[in-house]
């Protein structure tokens, strides 16, 4: 496994697409990947935070839409109802994540994702 600052530079967009290929499989069968790279990610790296929603359904079309990859859904409960929440990336710094927020889509943008510390992300997953 490596970083993407560890990754050499010119195989970093065959991983993008590869990761965009796994997320298509993994959706079709039904769903993106269950979150256990939540769990296993370093606390400190960031993912995005591009929605939450009370349909599950509804974020997975969207992740693979806009083919997000890697991209997480985790259940958790606000104010006594289940919601689901979409992350995707994994990104060294929130400054990184935060510069490919300014590459997204102007639909995804307009729903003002946000850098989201994986240490925070593990302590909603697993309450």
């Amino acid at each position: 496994f490596w970083t993407r600052s560890e990754l050499p530079p010119e195989l970093y967009p065959l991983l993008l697409r590869r990761r965009a290929r796994m997320c298509k499989r993994n959706t079709s069968r039904g769903g993106l990947p269950p979150p256990a790279g939540v769990t296993q990610a370093r606390p400190a790296r960031s993912p995005v935070q591009q929605g939450a929603g009370r349909d599950r359904a509804v974020l997975e079309r969207l992740a693979t839409r806009h083919t997000l990859a890697p991209a997480w859904i985790y259940p958790r409960t606000i104010n006594g109802q289940p919601w689901f929440v979409l992350v995707f990336g994994d990104f060294e710094t929130p400054e990184q994540a935060r510069r490919a927020i300014g590459s997204l889509p102007a639909e995804l943008r307009a729903a003002k994702p946000w850098p989201k510390p994986f240490g925070q992300v593990q302590k909603e997953a697993n309450p």
